[in-house]
């Protein structure tokens, strides 16, 4: 149990080292610069629209992510301001529409019914669990949320215009690079959502102390990666559309895991 000790608070505290930060970017700029001029060739070697791995990740890539954040608004609702209870509520109502938009009525529904349930008996359930900075990291869960997968890069695929590998035509002429961006084309290429969604489940080390953290992303680094890898194998992005979704989500995730460990 949480017992304000400071043994207690030390071993909660800590994040993942900066070399963690420099290793991400410049593995991710190396492929970045990669993909650069074999986007178009690694798309067409590994293409499979038919390929049940991938579509059974575009129909369910986005639930853990979507799990998570409602989650994350259950517990961030027990905070004791309005203001707390408010933007809680509102994630929760958002939430409730984008799983019903992505699953159906029924879909949505067991969606959101499973994670009241995990947020109950696993989060709420347990006196680690509702310490202040696991509070604290579902506030900072929730903002992510809507900054990085629903704002940051629904805005991005907007005005990039990159178009699809799978709605290319047969000559590939409307094939661009990905730091060419188009403008407003109804390409939504670049960046992957799925795989903004993907790492959002990483996202839970926020709301765990420190010693699950390790297990939490074995379990959920090769979600994210999985998800964007399927993306590409049914031709819905280019490797360096998951890439930079990667570099983005990981790299906000670095941030406030540091800026948590720095709150006691």
């Amino acid at each position: 149990m949480w017992r304000g000790s400071k043994e207690t608070l030390l071993a909660y505290k800590g994040d993942l080292s900066n070399n963690s930060q420099k290793a991400l970017w410049a593995t991710s700029l190396t492929l970045l610069a990669i993909f650069s001029f074999y986007d178009l060739q690694i798309a067409q070697a590994i293409n499979q629209p038919e390929s049940g791995f991938g579509n059974f990740l575009a129909d369910f890539g986005l639930i853990l992510g979507h799990i998570l954040i409602i989650c994350a608004a259950i517990i961030y609702s027990f905070q004791n301001t309005k203001n707390a209870k408010i933007f809680a509520t509102l994630i929760l109502l958002f939430e409730a529409y984008l799983v019903n938009v992505e699953y159906g009525a029924i879909g949505g529904t067991a969606t959101i019914i499973l994670s009241f349930l995990i947020a109950k008996f696993f989060f709420l359930a347990n006196p680690q669990l509702t310490h202040p900075k696991i509070k604290t990291g579902a506030k900072y869960l929730c903002i992510s949320a809507l900054v990085y997968p629903f704002i940051l890069v629904h805005s991005l695929k907007a005005v990039w215009g990159r178009i699809r590998f799978r709605n290319l035509s047969t000559d590939y002429s409307e094939f661009t690079r990905w730091f060419e961006p188009q403008g407003i084309t109804g390409g939504h290429s670049f960046p992957s959502g799925h795989t903004s969604m993907g790492v959002m489940a990483c996202y839970v080390i926020l709301l765990l102390p420190k010693k699950y953290h390790a297990t939490a992303l074995l379990l959920t680094v090769p979600w994210a990666l999985a998800v964007g890898a399927s993306r590409m194998i049914i031709g819905a992005h280019y490797a360096s559309d998951v890439t930079f979704s990667l570099l983005i989500g990981f790299s906000i995730l670095l941030f406030l895991n540091r800026k948590l460990n720095q709150t006691v």
